[in-house]
């Protein structure tokens, strides 16, 4: 028989295979502890990075919303401004043509006006004549 050391539910364990075990379950237990707190840094590191991405998910729903609502309002701009070019097209063509026709009118306005003049002259030269023929046959 073996001295009296230890023993662990029949099997002899000698006391210094009993000190190495305990050296190696402390070490089992620490290598734990230090896997557990590395678990739970990847765990929180893990969560902290789903915030993140839930937060940037939100923020570029919320900015393509922006941007959408950006171009809608750009192109309801451009709409905009392309129905008053059009007006504004339609009304130069109507300015336009009334020039023309105000032009047409004065050209008119104005052969009248040298007819009148013409027989205004005409008409005075005849009142000069007959106004001397009245003196020549008073004389």
């Amino acid at each position: 028989m073996r001295g009296s050391r230890g023993n662990t539910g029949g099997v002899k364990i000698r006391s210094s295979d009993k000190d190495q075990l305990i050296a190696e379950l402390r070490q089992q237990l620490y290598d734990l502890k230090n896997q557990e707190r590395d678990y739970r840094g990847v765990n929180d590191e893990i969560f902290s990075m789903e915030n993140r991405y839930k937060l940037l998910s939100e923020e570029k729903v919320r900015a393509e919303m922006e941007g959408r609502a950006r171009l809608d309002r750009g192109m309801d701009e451009i709409a905009e401004c392309r129905k008053q070019i059009e007006d504004l097209k339609y009304m130069l063509s109507e300015k336009s043509r009334q020039n023309m026709e105000l032009q047409d009118e004065q050209g008119r306005s104005k052969r009248v006006l040298d007819e009148k003049f013409f027989e205004a002259g005409k008409n005075r030269d005849e009142s000069n004549s007959k106004g001397d023929s009245v003196v020549d046959l008073r004389s």
